[in-house]
């Protein structure tokens, strides 16, 4: 009874600490280059209000993010482009 006990216990608990392991490893796979974002700026033409521009802002920051003199937004929801986008 003692071996059955322990037959089952130690599969148990070799997935229990793979799970804590991989809940507690960080990936960390963020390069110069890959700070690019999609971002979306102003347009003039109504039909489609915001165009599509390749930055490096973030969502947090203390300047807004800005492609070639206009303010560059996250999303492009329908007719408006929302949510600015900033750069430290």
């Amino acid at each position: 009874m003692k071996f059955l006990k322990s037959k089952f216990l130690m599969p148990v608990l070799v997935v229990a600490f793979a799970l804590t392991a991989s809940a507690f490893t960080a990936i960390d796979n963020s390069n110069a280059e890959d700070n690019a974002i999609q971002g979306y700026v102003f347009n003039d033409n109504p039909q489609l209000p915001c165009n599509t521009v390749q930055v490096e802002c973030d969502i947090t920051g203390s300047e807004l993010c800005k492609h070639e003199g206009k303010q560059v937004y996250r999303f492009a929801a329908g007719t408006m482009c929302s949510s600015e986008l900033w750069r430290n």
